[in-house]
């Protein structure tokens, strides 16, 4: 698991305005990476849509490593 809270000028902003969960697994042999950005306090997850991390996840996996761009 990740937990991404980004910072607005020099301050980390509001939980929630900027705060992405991301959860790293294996579903049926492949990697999957799941995100989260619930404000709530529950968590509600689906398949991320961010390619970069997602690929890299996957990368990783195979024991790749990271792709830079």
């Amino acid at each position: 698991m990740y937990n991404y809270n980004k910072r607005v000028d020099t301050q980390v902003a509001q939980i929630g305005e900027f705060h992405i969960t991301y959860a790293f697994a294996y579903h049926q042999g492949e990697p999957v990476v799941l995100v989260s950005q619930a404000t709530n306090g529950g968590m509600f997850w689906q398949t991320t849509q961010n390619q970069d991390v997602s690929q890299n996840f996957a990368s990783i996996a195979r024991g790749q490593g990271v792709i830079f761009k």
